[in-house]
């Protein structure tokens, strides 16, 4: 009777571990959304653990801006460094591979830019070179984005800058306040020469003057 007891088990003991939750897995503009709804650090990073492996280029690009913008201390931006730094490095890996469109340089490197993850640094340089070859199709806030990002991380990139600065010469008229002090900012906080930008940026800005505000002048003539 005992030996009956415990084989009637069995099938009970399968059933529970078939009926054990399994994580769903989810379409890749569903991880996206999930994503973008996501506010706080934990929450960002915690979407990706679950679905990472389920994420194309606009998800990532959607994680880094997201992890930007996220509100934190410095207390609590400095425990998630420590406690995530193993995912920030592997997901810096990631960027490294994936072929970005000119936007999603941008935003990816705002958003490192904005979270001050400094290991960030040598794959900005890596998304710099990439950029290189489409730089032209950049608009005026993915040039202005990508330079304030390189500028407040310490990232030197000649060669980009250089690009930018023709672009942005060309397209000055176009840029609203904010792009034109964020991409002076940028210039001169990394010692960059471009005479011929400042120039550009000095006339645009005297036909929108009236849209600046405190920060954008401060921004301008620092």
């Amino acid at each position: 009777p005992q030996q009956r007891q415990s084989q009637q088990r069995q099938p009970q003991q399968r059933q529970s571990q078939h009926n054990q939750p399994q994580l769903k897995q989810l379409q890749k503009r569903e991880v996206t959304a999930l994503l973008a709804s996501a506010n706080s650090l934990w929450d960002i990073i915690e979407v990706y653990k679950r679905h990472g492996t389920n994420i194309d280029p606009i998800g990532l690009c959607t994680l880094w801006h997201r992890l930007g913008k996220a509100r934190a201390t410095d207390r609590e931006r400095a425990e998630f460094f420590q406690r995530e730094w193993g995912t920030l490095s592997s997901l810096c890996a990631v960027m490294e591979r994936t072929r970005l469109e000119p936007r999603g340089t941008a935003n990816v490197c705002y958003g490192m830019a904005k979270l001050g993850f400094e290991p960030a640094c040598e794959t900005m340089r890596l998304l710099g070179d990439a950029a290189l070859q489409r730089i032209g199709e950049f608009n005026a806030q993915d040039l202005a984005n990508t330079s304030w990002a390189f500028a407040t991380l310490g990232v030197r990139a000649p060669q980009l800058f250089e690009a930018i600065a023709h672009v942005g010469e060309q397209r000055a008229s176009s840029f609203n306040a904010q792009n034109l002090a964020n991409t002076a900012w940028a210039f001169a906080t990394l010692g960059a020469h471009a005479p011929r930008l400042f120039d550009a940026i000095a006339r645009a800005g005297e036909q929108i003057i009236g849209s600046f505000n405190a920060q954008n002048i401060s921004n301008t003539v620092w």
